[in-house]
């Protein structure tokens, strides 16, 4: 292979220093490093031009974005603290319907119990009805004698 030109890829190294929390790196395809870092694809790529990630080739042939496990924790955190804030909401939502829920209830049962303390005033002034009607039904002479 006389005069064959072999040609070789550099692959840019960030030009800032890695701390201890950066030695552990994760290859991530851009479309996963852009979900786990939560920017879009463009926005890794446009980190990678800027040397902030390197890239390495994996063995499919797709690029792998070489992001340091410390990144990956920062985000993680934040996607917790969203998490606990948004549980947080649903459990203040929850505490606010179970309220709601208990005062008509609550509401409920005092209808109830009017309509039940109605039912037997009304009870009462029938057997009352029912009870002059029947001596009113009788003929004079048996109300003379009573």
């Amino acid at each position: 292979m006389a005069g064959a030109t072999v040609a070789t890829r550099t692959v840019h190294v960030p030009d800032r220093p890695m701390n201890e929390d950066d030695t552990h790196l994760v290859a991530l395809p851009i479309s996963k490093a852009a979900a786990a870092l939560q920017l879009s694809t463009e926005g890794v790529r446009a980190r990678i031009r800027r040397g902030q990630y390197e890239v390495r080739t994996g063995n499919d042939g797709r690029k792998l974005v070489l992001v340091p496990g410390s990144h990956l924790e920062q985000e993680r955190g934040t996607d917790d603290e969203r998490l606990d804030g948004r549980l947080a909401a649903e459990r203040d939502q929850a505490r606010t319907d179970v309220e709601r829920w208990r005062t008509q209830a609550e509401e409920a049962r005092l209808v109830a119990a009017r309509a039940e303390a109605e039912r037997d005033g009304l009870r009462s002034e029938r057997d009352t009805l029912r009870t002059e009607l029947e001596r009113v039904r009788q003929p004079w002479w048996r109300r003379l004698l009573q």
